[in-house]
């Protein structure tokens, strides 16, 4: 009788393991997801500053030629 508790320990586990897994496999694909349609619809200059690694929105200002 005690084997069939140990089965039974096992299983509920390991299926409650299989489906976070499931969970969080499905919430990386979604931000995945949204980060390419994001990067799909930014302007050619947008996407020159991210390839480049600045941060989209900051401009360098022309007078100081620093980033405000």
């Amino acid at each position: 009788m005690k084997h069939i508790f140990y089965v039974i320990y096992v299983l509920f586990y390991t299926g409650a393991v299989f489906i976070t897994g499931l969970f969080v496999g499905q919430m990386l694909e979604r931000s995945w997801e949204a980060r390419r349609s994001a990067r799909q619809k930014m302007s050619g200059a947008e996407r020159e500053e991210l390839a480049r690694g600045t941060v989209v929105g900051q401009r360098e200002s022309p007078a100081v030629g620093k980033r405000s």
